[in-house]
């Protein structure tokens, strides 16, 4: 997924989530320290920090040299190697201090809970089948809906009809009723006209 990602958006920038490489320090942390060690969490404490500060690679140097050392178990050198291959294979999208520079999110908590209140809420009811088209549809409109953009959306859409159907510019007026009688008054009806041309 992350060649196609970047074979057809060449300027996007991958993000590794942090809280998955985070979860590898604590599996480090546990096979080294124990889960019950009391010195467990200020280990990952400082490994995350090393990693938001963009020491990565010292990270990977450290666990590769532990992976070495004969006083470990087989077990614990090879949580070791595997937490620095993936480090080192995603490397190139864990450049976490840039990233937060940016104000870029590096986790998928909130892209998550966005996708279920936007999609998931709406779209997955009771008895509910869409087309794609439809679903495409209801979703642009869900998305005015929840950025309380009603009103620039229906004054567009406004503007795009009449532009659609006449050639004249839309009226700014605050109602199509104070429109037609200035329109009315403009040509000079009679009283007794009961009929006037409206601009929809």
């Amino acid at each position: 997924m992350q060649s196609r990602i970047e074979t057809r958006f060449p300027d996007f920038s991958l993000i590794l989530d942090f809280i998955h490489a985070n979860e590898y320090l604590w599996k480090v942390a546990n096979s080294l320290l124990g889960e019950t060690n009391d010195q467990r969490t200020d280990w990952v404490v400082n490994k995350t920090l090393q990693m938001l500060s963009g020491k990565t690679k010292q990270i990977i140097a450290e666990f590769r040299s532990l992976a070495q050392d004969a006083r470990y178990t087989a077990t614990q050198r090879e949580r070791l190697t595997k937490t620095a291959n993936y480090f080192e294979r995603n490397l190139p999208y864990m450049d976490y201090p840039t990233y937060l520079a940016k104000d870029w999110p590096i986790a998928s908590g909130v892209i998550e809970g966005a996708c279920r209140h936007f999609v998931k809420d709406r779209f997955e009811l009771s008895g509910m089948r869409w087309t794609q088209q439809g679903a495409e549809n209801l979703m642009r409109l869900r998305a005015v809906a929840e950025n309380e953009d009603w009103d620039t959306y229906h004054d567009f859409r406004q503007h795009q009809r009449h532009a659609r159907l006449y050639s004249t510019p839309f009226p700014n007026h605050g109602s199509l009723e104070v429109y037609a009688l200035d329109l009315g008054a403009s040509m000079n009806l009679t009283q007794g006209c009961n009929a006037l041309p409206l601009v929809a």
